[in-house]
């Protein structure tokens, strides 16, 4: 995520924890390099390689994902701790358009994101191995709404 803050490294990660933040301000340590990728564990290189994701296919032209890659994804990117879907959701939806019936719920990101990140109901054993789906009683707005459709557009300058 690009974000004012620094001024040689302009990518912010939003899921880091690192150091003291009791000041209340985020880190430097969380601005990383100019590009996006890393170096880290996000960088392609380092998720077909260092991770074991992403295996030569058969034909040796490609990559596929090994057999096991939840349980890899698990235990090396995200150091044995399910992350919260409600949170990835969130973070990666941000600017996304949301068509809902009745009261937009925190339950309607997680489906959002399911479906972006292709995470249909027979993946329910996968899904649950890398994310939590807890929804605080008392979180935020989740959504806001946009007034006329041509607004979003407009606001993107």
């Amino acid at each position: 995520m690009e974000l004012p803050g620094h001024p040689d490294k302009p990518f912010f990660y939003p899921f880091m924890d690192e150091g003291d933040r009791s000041s209340g301000e985020p880190l430097a340590s969380f601005w990383r390099t100019k590009s996006a990728a890393g170096p880290g564990s996000w960088a392609l290189s380092s998720i077909r390689s260092g991770a074991g994701l992403m295996l030569k296919d058969a034909a040796g032209t490609g990559y596929a994902l090994g057999q096991n890659h939840a349980d890899e994804a698990l235990e090396k990117m995200l150091y044995g701790t399910r992350t919260s879907a409600l949170a990835m959701g969130t973070f990666f939806l941000r600017n996304d358009g949301f068509v809902l019936s009745g009261e937009p719920r925190a339950t309607d990101i997680i489906a959002g994101f399911r479906a972006k990140f292709d995470y249909p109901a027979d993946t329910d054993d996968e899904f649950d191995r890398l994310f939590t789906t807890e929804v605080p009683d008392d979180g935020p707005v989740w959504f806001e709404q946009l007034s006329q459709p041509g607004d979003y557009a407009a606001d993107e300058g």
